[in-house]
């Protein structure tokens, strides 16, 4: 198994879609100091990161610590023609599927043939089953490009 770790430092490109009040991004761009980018629909929570990013950038100038660039967006990815760049760049993306549904994951998958090869996806509900086997009925499906693991 790949780890994510071995997937970010400073020139790589974390994406997190649905980000929220942008936890996670920040906390990548601490530990990790990778570009981190976060792209949430919902003006609340969007906000609330906007204010995070400030919070925590004073924070780290009072430390005299250095973080990854950070960016957040207020946005639909599924959409935004800005944020489908940023998941064609990702290293590491990362999408707390489990509450989107599947009419947005069909959408989403739509995206993967974007990425960098070699890029990891973890999200909360797989984008494929686990016992999937190719064969020539399928073969030509997005799903058949993925690897798929379980963590955890």
């Amino acid at each position: 198994m790949q780890r994510c770790s071995s997937k970010l430092g400073p020139d790589r490109v974390f994406v997190d879609l649905g980000s929220g009040i942008g936890n996670v991004v920040l906390q990548i761009a601490a530990e990790t100091r990778s570009r981190s980018y976060g792209v949430e629909l919902l003006s609340t929570p969007s906000n609330f990161a906007r204010a995070q990013l400030a919070e925590f950038k004073a924070r780290l100038a009072l430390y005299g610590r250095e973080c990854g660039v950070v960016h957040l967006r207020q946005a639909d990815f599924l959409e935004d023609a800005k944020a489908t760049k940023v998941i064609e760049k990702a290293d590491v993306l990362f999408v707390q599927n489990y509450a989107f549904g599947s009419k947005v994951d069909n959408a989403l998958i739509q995206l993967f043939p974007g990425m960098k090869e070699g890029s990891i996806i973890i999200s909360f509900r797989a984008f494929r089953a686990l016992d999937y086997n190719i064969n020539e009925f399928n073969m030509g499906e997005i799903a058949s490009i993925l690897t798929v693991q379980r963590i955890g």
